[in-house]
């Protein structure tokens, strides 16, 4: 099995279908596991204030990266990451905790790793 790829510092935008909605994930340590998946911990929205959250990473059937994560709040997202460093891609369902509905974001790398 591969070791998971690194994401430690590594920045998402994402954006809503509607184009309506644009959020940031930014990956700021990421721990390797005996299983070869990799835990992490990260802010979401850091220009807005930011919440802390931890998630797990994994790779999936097709070899892309399966990553989730919760908020403080309840609210979760459930995503993949695709593509190569320098230029990941992810998209995924964010379910808010207050029952607004799950909705679609995806966005791509902006910010390389450092």
């Amino acid at each position: 099995m591969n070791p998971l790829a690194d994401l430690a510092n590594v920045s998402f935008t994402v954006i809503s279908d509607d184009g309506a909605v644009s959020h940031q994930l930014v990956i700021q340590a990421q721990a390797a596991q005996a299983d070869g998946s990799a835990t992490f911990s990260g802010m979401w929205d850091p220009a807005n204030g930011g919440q802390a959250v931890t998630g797990t990473l994994a790779y999936d059937d097709a070899g892309n990266i399966h990553l989730t994560f919760v908020f403080a709040d309840g609210g979760s997202f459930d995503s993949t990451v695709s593509g190569q460093p320098g230029a990941y891609h992810f998209d995924g369902i964010l379910t808010p905790a207050d029952s607004s509905g799950p909705a679609h974001l995806a966005g791509d790398q902006s910010v390389a790793q450092f």
